[in-house]
């Protein structure tokens, strides 16, 4: 079965809820946030990946990806699920 991909705009406390629930759904998320995040709870927000490299929210880990980084990974998970298809 193919897991659903969701690409959320923004990693703030309340994005960060709705993606530990997307996770645990089993859907691949994708966070997209600006350089400088606006998020005021940075502990319990994924885009405090964006300063620290990787941050663990209730047993979630992200890290931060450069947009190149990110679209080749796409590529390769779209590719990788063609194959299984």
């Amino acid at each position: 079965m193919i897991s659903p991909r969701v690409v959320v705009r923004g990693g703030g406390d309340l994005a960060t809820g709705v993606v530990a629930r997307l996770h645990r759904s089993g859907c691949a998320v994708l966070i997209c946030e600006l350089v400088e995040p606006l998020t005021v709870r940075r502990t319990v927000s994924f885009s405090s990946a964006i300063g620290a490299g990787t941050i663990a929210v209730e047993g979630i880990t992200a890290r931060r990806s450069s947009l190149a980084d990110a679209a080749t990974a796409a590529v390769e998970l779209e590719s990788a699920l063609q194959r299984l298809v």
